[in-house]
């Protein structure tokens, strides 16, 4: 199981996602986080997903140190011959 948060859960774009994670068998939200929005419940901004009983948060949390920064230009579908085939990082 993979635990993914969701910055902007409250943007149409955001909702969307959280929607079709909610649904997915191998992802746990670990959290959603929103601007302005500390301790509001999803369904303030997103209705159809008031059955979910998700907060947003409005601190983001610090990226994990044991995995290495990613090149900021990097896209999903590229990756340079110098980086081993399944590492992980964080943008």
């Amino acid at each position: 199981m993979i635990s993914v948060g969701v910055v902007g859960a409250t943007g149409y774009a955001g909702g969307e996602l959280v929607r079709l994670l909610l649904g997915h068998p191998n992802v746990r939200l670990a959290g959603l986080y929103g601007r302005n929005r500390d301790n509001q419940p999803i369904e303030t901004s997103h209705p159809h997903l008031s059955s979910s009983g998700l907060v947003i948060d409005q601190a983001i949390p610090k990226p994990m140190p044991s995995l290495p920064r990613c090149p900021t230009a990097w896209r999903r579908a590229w990756r340079p011959k110098s980086w081993p085939a399944g590492r992980r990082c964080w943008t």
